[in-house]
């Protein structure tokens, strides 16, 4: 049944119920939690093609609903133009690295994200140097995409550099995940890693991401958003340590 193994079906649904109840929280942490947790049933290429069809879903609507996405768009379109052709190409890496490798990386990327948002490090106002500096950190964006699934180094990092208001911040990580996760499913569809099952089956759980977003927005005053977001890093830190010894493991 879609393309993976009956008895995984369950612990994948789990999985987004989690993933989508962190991103009514917090704004974020979808393909995150869905895919390095994923990860632990199967492997990386489909943990991200399960994550790409309700990563799109549910930021285009991010993106568009606020009143900002013109002023988004504006300011950071080129920084999301190439993310989103890189992200597609990176996804011949694929088929060229071993998936060993790729899972260590992605370990390391969930590692410096939780460790740099834990400690409140962040990238500099790029100023006037943005001209050169935004499709640098697109290219790169879109490499780390396009092979772990995760935007958020140097993608997250860059658009909080810009301080922008929070409204507009929150509708441009929406823009971000967008169009990367299209680029996502145009690479990986031409490489024949998102089948037609693997498709069904992240159709599939686009219904427990938006029953846990759902009930994460309905909450979210409940829970300190802060604390809450600690709590998520933490997982995050935990789960790529893992990840990374894990998969170092099957290679020594």
């Amino acid at each position: 049944m879609f393309g993976i193994s009956p008895e995984v079906i369950l612990p994948i649904v789990v999985i987004y119920l989690f993933a989508g109840f962190s991103k009514g929280i917090v704004g974020l942490g979808l393909p995150t939690i869905g895919i390095s947790l994923a990860t632990i049933f199967v492997g990386l290429d489909t943990a991200i093609a399960i994550a790409t069809l309700p990563v799109i879903l549910t930021n285009i609507y991010q993106a568009v609903i606020g009143g900002h996405f013109l002023h988004v768009l504006r300011r950071t379109w080129l920084f999301m133009l190439i993310a989103a052709i890189a992200t597609g190409l990176a996804t011949g890496l694929f088929v060229l690295v071993d998936p060993n490798t790729l899972t260590i990386f992605l370990g390391t990327i969930l590692i410096v994200y939780a460790m740099l948002s834990l400690r409140a490090i962040s990238l500099p106002p790029p100023g006037r140097h943005d001209v050169w500096i935004s499709p640098i950190l697109g290219a790169l964006t879109g490499l780390v995409t396009g092979i772990t699934g995760s935007a958020v180094v140097p993608g997250v990092m860059y658009l909080q550099s810009l301080n922008l208001p929070r409204d507009t911040f929150v509708q441009s990580l929406g823009l971000l995940f967008s169009l990367t996760y299209i680029g996502l499913v145009i690479g990986l569809g031409h490489h024949d890693i998102l089948t037609l099952n693997i498709a069904s089956a992240s159709a599939f759980v686009i219904i427990p991401a938006l029953i846990g977003m759902t009930f994460g927005m309905r909450i979210r005053r409940r829970i300190p958003e802060e604390k809450f977001r600690r709590v998520f890093l933490i997982v995050i830190l935990i789960f790529g340590i893992y990840l990374f010894f894990k998969s170092l493991m099957h290679i020594l």
